[in-house]
């Protein structure tokens, strides 16, 4: 019986691990192809909602390799094998640029997100206007028009 459950364990864990990593980012994927084909079926082209900025991916990224490196470096002092020294000089030498390069172009960003905040403010205001003609060129009914049976007996 323990046997049984031993050989369970080696197939179930790693099933459990890949499943546990790969699940979400099947779903995460799924979503977003879902919401651009509403987008697209709308008539909607999914890149203009979103303006391109310089350094938009490199503070997560920095952020991430940054800390991953000094875990790894922590990790070699505090365990006298150097196996995690490289790794964390690397990603040290990779996530520090990112965050240098994420500053540098803050200017840019906000430069960026200032003209995109007024497109959308101009294209709203064009959707307001273009309704409230419609609603003024809509015609109107005039309910105190007299019918032709009472035009008639008159």
């Amino acid at each position: 019986m323990v046997q049984v459950f031993k050989a369970l364990e080696r197939i179930l864990v790693p099933l459990i691990v890949f499943t546990a990593i790969v699940l979400p980012i099947i779903l995460i994927a799924r979503y977003r192809h879902n919401e651009r084909m509403e987008l697209i079926r709308q008539g909607i082209h999914p890149a203009s909602l979103i303006p391109s900025v310089p350094g938009k991916k490199s503070l997560p990224w920095g952020l991430l390799l940054s800390f991953l490196g000094i875990g790894l470096l922590v990790y070699s002092i505090m365990i006298p094998e150097p196996s995690g020294l490289p790794g964390g000089i690397i990603c040290l030498s990779i996530g520090l640029p990112l965050l240098i390069y994420w500053k540098v172009t803050k200017p840019e960003r906000e430069r960026l997100t200032k003209i995109y905040e007024e497109k959308l403010l101009a294209e709203s205001a064009s959707v307001v206007k273009k309704t409230n003609e419609s609603v003024q060129e809509s015609p109107v009914t005039d309910e105190t028009d007299t019918s032709p049976e009472e035009t008639e007996t008159t």
